[in-house]
């Protein structure tokens, strides 16, 4: 029986590994033309931060164009793009309020755990939707200005649909794709698949719930830290718990590692080009686009890589509403340190109570 390899010496390899088989720079560079009108569009009607926001849509709405759900490729888009646009409306109206925020919190990560029991794809659209409810949440807001922000959020991902739909492969490939989204067919494929399949694992004494409950419990402790700490970007810490928390510890520490390693090295190039470039706003949102390539073609190769291509598309994206880099660098930083920490320490506890070893793992994502 061969040994296994050191400790340090597998942590090095799963940090190190690249699956080629991801890699497509053409479909990242498809992703890109929204992204730069929605840039574009907020430095025209000089509403820099707003621009922020539709690209925060079209980012992930990109994303999403690298996964499938029931063999379709838009459907995955879709589900983003509105679930995405619910979850920043409750967070923005939710998000004055603490204790209803850390409620929130915990049940859309109960919930996005439940999702893990069905696929990588599909557990990535249910993460997509609690970081925008995160993020939505540092900003709070009531009536007509939360319906604006959850709106900004939808057209940034209709938007990066409409350019992509320009681009899809074939008309048999884009009817198809089609069909698939169907909404009878959809709420048939939940009917008949998803709910039963929920129900059947309502219960205390199986690991697929009793993870959903260590994540919603986790979640809800950063997120009481974040409001408790009093700061700025407030989500940067909860969401690095969610991202980095795995169905087994020793998952969640290479996850940890390479989050940390990918954000510091994403930090320092960031920080070397603002100090060379100087960069005014259209040379920021050049930066923004070049980093948003790095994240749409190294998003399933490599975790550290891309995050280190998100952390410095993060920090130009935000640069562009007037923060100074060094500061958002730093606070993120601190936040992803942190929330690594926390994802860790409630991982170890009782680490075998709730481990999944045959569901894979939740797919990572800013």
């Amino acid at each position: 029986m061969a040994e296994l390899p050191p400790p340090t010496s597998r942590l090095v390899q799963e940090i190190s590994r690249l699956d080629w088989s991801h890699y497509d720079a053409r479909a990242a560079l498809r992703c890109l033309p929204a992204m730069a009108i929605a840039l574009g569009f907020g430095l025209l009607v000089h509403q820099p931060t707003g621009g922020v926001v539709v690209a925060t849509g079209t980012l992930a709405a990109g994303l999403a164009s690298f996964r499938r759900l029931q063999g379709s490729q838009l459907l995955p888009m879709l589900l983003t793009g509105v679930g995405m646009f619910l979850a920043a409306l409750l967070g923005t109206l939710g998000g004055g309020s603490s204790p209803l925020t850390i409620l929130m919190a915990g049940l859309l990560g109960f919930l996005y755990g439940l999702v893990l029991l069905f696929s990588e794809d599909a557990s990535w659209v249910g993460l997509q939707c609690t970081i925008a409810f995160l993020v939505a949440s540092a900003f709070p807001a009531t009536g007509w200005h939360a319906l604006l922000r959850g709106s900004l959020v939808l057209s940034g991902a209709v938007l990066q649909i409409g350019f992509l739909l320009l681009f899809w492969p074939g008309k048999r490939a884009r009817q198809a794709d089609f069909r698939g989204c169907h909404p009878v067919r959809v709420l048939k494929i939940f009917w008949s698949d998803i709910a039963p399949e929920l129900l059947r694992h309502i219960d205390h004494r199986l690991p697929q719930l009793r993870y959903a409950a260590r994540l919603c419990l986790t979640l809800m402790l950063a997120v009481s830290l974040s409001h408790l700490l009093h700061q700025m970007n407030r989500y940067w810490l909860p969401l690095t718990t969610l991202i980095v928390m795995k169905p087994d510890f020793y998952r969640t520490y290479t996850s940890a590692v390479a989050r940390v390693l990918g954000t510091f090295a994403g930090i320092i190039l960031a920080s070397s080009l603002t100090w060379l470039l100087h960069p005014a706003a259209f040379v920021l949102d050049g930066l923004v686009l070049a980093f948003g390539w790095g994240a749409f073609a190294w998003q399933r190769v490599n975790y550290a890589i891309f995050s280190s291509a998100l952390t410095a598309y993060i920090v130009f994206l935000i640069a562009t509403t007037g923060l100074p880099e060094m500061t958002v660098t730093a606070n993120r930083l601190m936040d992803t340190a942190l929330g690594s920490l926390i994802a860790l320490g409630s991982r170890a506890l009782g680490h075998r109570w709730d481990t999944l070893p045959t569901v894979a793992a939740p797919p990572d994502a800013p």
